[in-house]
């Protein structure tokens, strides 16, 4: 344990991680191009479904299948719709006939690239399904509970827009028009499920599990358990991941007496 608490707290240590950093995002944010599984002349899919929204007579789903794929689909009547809300979960797996597309770049110089910020969330290409079969299959518990939240969110109807927003990290059931007024007064950033969120959740959870005098080993089990969950439930996103693990190196930090 001193020669691992030396090592971490070298200079050499520090470098080597600095250098590191910067080589990773050189080679895989600029040189080295990942290959889709996909090509254009598939016309079919089949997949698990991340994340799905309902906007008018168009569903968006974002599809885990042999990689990831943002599927759109046109409703067809009133009737599909309904069918629609009532059956669609996370979790489930659906089939997929349609067409494969290459996303568009943008147009204008330096404005919202969307096939950039596909890109880096792995998505290679956008699928305009025509066909879409949901399959009964099993979900496993923490998607149940995920649909679970989903739920109970979608029942406050005057602001499920932004709890989902708030508690699950999803700003696309937010209008554009909207969101854009938040853009010009610059307050999107409450939108975003950050580290002062986490922060909030693990000071009101320290709080209440030192009230019931749980120990303190147990406490950081509890809470790391907890923050392990809510990174799946609002999608891993980057802001939450950070704090979370932020977190968790602090407690290591601590009991291994590393003095970083």
């Amino acid at each position: 344990m001193p020669r691992l608490k030396i090592i971490l707290q070298s200079k050499a240590f520090l470098i080597g991680s600095l250098v590191f950093l910067g080589l990773y995002l050189i080679l895989f944010t600029k040189v080295i191009r990942y290959n889709s599984c996909y090509n254009l002349d598939d016309y079919y899919l089949v997949g698990t479904i991340l994340n799905y929204k309902i906007d008018g007579d168009k569903l968006s789903i974002l599809l885990k299948a042999k990689e990831k794929v943002q599927v759109n689909y046109y409703i067809n009547s009133k009737e599909e719709k309904n069918n629609l809300q009532n059956n669609l979960k996370l979790g489930l797996k659906v089939k997929l006939k349609g067409n494969m597309a290459t996303p568009a770049n943008n147009t204008i110089p330096n404005t919202f690239n969307y096939k950039e910020y596909l890109y880096h969330n792995k998505i290679y290409y956008t699928f305009t399904a025509s066909e879409l079969e949901i399959e009964k299959t099993k979900i496993n518990i923490f998607y149940q509970i995920k649909n679970r939240f989903r739920k109970r969110v979608t029942k406050f109807k005057m602001t499920s827009d932004y709890l989902y927003a708030f508690i699950l990290g999803d700003n696309d059931y937010i209008t554009e028009d909207v969101y854009k007024t938040y853009q010009n007064n610059g307050v999107t950033h409450l939108f975003a499920v950050s580290g002062m969120h986490i922060t909030f959740l693990v000071g009101f959870m320290q709080y209440i599990l030192k009230k019931l005098r749980v120990k303190e080993n147990i406490r950081n089990i509890v809470i790391s358990g907890f923050l392990g969950f809510y990174m799946f439930l609002v999608g891993f996103s980057a802001s939450v991941m950070r704090a979370s693990l932020l977190f968790v190196f602090l407690i290591i930090n601590k009991k291994l007496r590393l003095n970083l």
